[in-house]
């Protein structure tokens, strides 16, 4: 199997589980937004299912993506990726890191899929830049206007 069937297989399962999770909260919402006059006394704090350190996770994918570009060092491509990829929470990837596992994470497989899924997203933002022609960029000039 190819690592970009693994991550599509990886992401799918992590967006199904976080459905499963919110099921009760969904059917909660549905119920009571038809009937909310039964909602009060009824509400019961939801319990985490998930129990994941995000920043932990963030820093690793993060040195993985620094690693990576660092190949790219010489080349006029350097300060665009730099400038793409700094900053954000890098939530899709700690997502699939906490749904792998810490045996998982250890290996290094699982941190440059999530460093891929985060390196797709910001090629997502450049391009949602220069299709709605945005000058900044999560305080900052964007690549579209700076480049």
């Amino acid at each position: 199997m190819k690592p970009h069937h693994v991550a599509i297989i990886i992401v799918s399962c992590t967006i199904l589980m976080f459905a499963c999770a919110n099921e009760k909260r969904i059917h909660f919402i549905r119920y009571y937004s038809r009937n909310p006059k039964e909602m009060f006394g009824t509400i019961t704090k939801p319990s985490k299912t998930i129990p994941v350190n995000f920043a932990a996770h963030a820093k690793e994918i993060g040195e993985c993506i620094k690693n990576e570009i660092k190949k790219y060092q010489n080349t006029r491509f350097m300060p665009i990726m730099h400038d793409a990829t700094k900053g954000g929470k890098r939530l899709r990837g700690s997502i699939l890191l906490s749904v792998c596992g810490p045996s998982v994470v250890k290996q290094n497989i699982a941190i440059k899929l999530a460093s891929c899924i985060e390196l797709i997203h910001c090629s997502s933002l450049i391009l949602d830049d220069i299709m709605d022609e945005d000058i900044y960029r999560r305080g900052e000039p964007s690549i579209y206007y700076k480049y």
